[in-house]
């Protein structure tokens, strides 16, 4: 992946705390991004974001609302729907008003035909587990 590529993903979480710079000082730093170009040309730089697995309830009846689904009531239900993004994420099934929603809070996403992990394997992202 080429980095201007690299560019426009870094530029889909624009403002966003979720920018984490690795400098030769060995520092990280993580602050909103307000130039994707200058932070993405830098090759430790990278998105520090979050799996579709730490959706919170809340946030996945927002999701539920965003696709005009039913909003789960029973934690099978939440479980059930957490399963079905997974599904239309990989499907490319959400609308773009689900997507910027979940960009909103630091969701990892797809971008133009390169999986989650393709960009952890480049470096662009890491993900943030559940505490």
């Amino acid at each position: 992946m080429d980095q201007k590529l690299k560019e426009r993903f870094f530029a889909q979480y624009f403002g966003q705390k979720v920018l984490h710079m690795d400098d030769e000082s060995n520092l990280e730093y993580i602050f909103p991004i307000v130039k994707s170009t200058f932070f993405a040309t830098n090759k430790g730089n990278y998105l520090l974001l979050r799996p579709i697995s730490t959706l919170t309830d809340e946030e996945a009846i927002e999701y539920a609302k965003l696709q005009d689904y039913e909003s789960p009531t029973e934690k099978d239900d939440f479980t059930s729907l957490r399963s079905q993004l997974r599904v239309s994420i990989k499907n490319q099934w959400l609308n773009f008003t689900t997507v910027d929603y979940l960009r909103s809070i630091g969701v990892a996403l797809p971008f133009m035909g390169h999986s989650v992990q393709e960009m952890i394997d480049c470096g662009w992202i890491r993900l943030i587990e559940k505490d």
